[in-house]
């Protein structure tokens, strides 16, 4: 039973300790006309800004708040822009890669169509061809001059993102090594 009375005490000592922080923030209260126009009111030992009915400037206007999220934008439009340069250098190494396979198509086509152009002159344009196929590329013109020098045009088929397929054209020129006579 003292113990029951011992619990019943306690809570209401809390009690009144509770009633009696009640009053004291009543008396903190700072009501609109009073005291200068802050509007700041003290609640449980907190100080709280005043708000839109109070008289003085205790409310944020909606000037700090007009560059909330700015920053946000900003790196998103950073980072689109940083997007499509690092597309762009990429689309532009992919042509650059596929001009050069063109290229190297181009000149082994030319070297093996002059390896028999003075041997066999109608079977040279028909290995340029092939040896071409095989780096998938395709000839486009062959014409083998006096000499034995072959010229040889090739096309490569490349799909580049937002432009679609373009051919890459490349030439080359191949043929017997002439030395001439040093002499006396």
């Amino acid at each position: 039973m003292a113990r029951q009375e011992i619990g019943t005490d306690r809570r209401r000592e809390i009690g009144a300790d509770m009633r009696g922080e009640a009053d004291m923030d009543r008396r903190r209260e700072v009501g609109p006309g009073t005291s200068g126009g802050g509007g700041a009111r003290m609640s449980g030992g907190k100080a709280q800004r005043g708000s839109a009915t109070s008289g003085g400037g205790g409310t944020r206007t909606s000037g700090g708040n007009a560059q909330r999220g700015s920053a946000t934008i900003w790196t998103i439009g950073l980072m689109a822009l940083v997007f499509a340069v690092a597309a762009a250098v990429v689309f532009a190494g992919m042509a650059r890669v596929v001009r050069h396979r063109a290229q190297s198509a181009a000149d082994l086509s030319a070297l093996a169509a002059a390896r028999l152009a003075l041997a066999d002159p109608r079977r040279s344009c028909v290995r340029a061809s092939s040896l071409a196929a095989d780096n998938e590329a395709r000839v486009t013109r062959c014409s083998l001059g006096d000499g034995g020098i072959a010229d040889i045009e090739v096309s490569m088929e490349v799909s580049l993102p937002l432009k679609g397929p373009v051919a890459i054209i490349a030439r080359a020129r191949a043929g017997p090594v002439h030395i001439a006579d040093p002499g006396p």
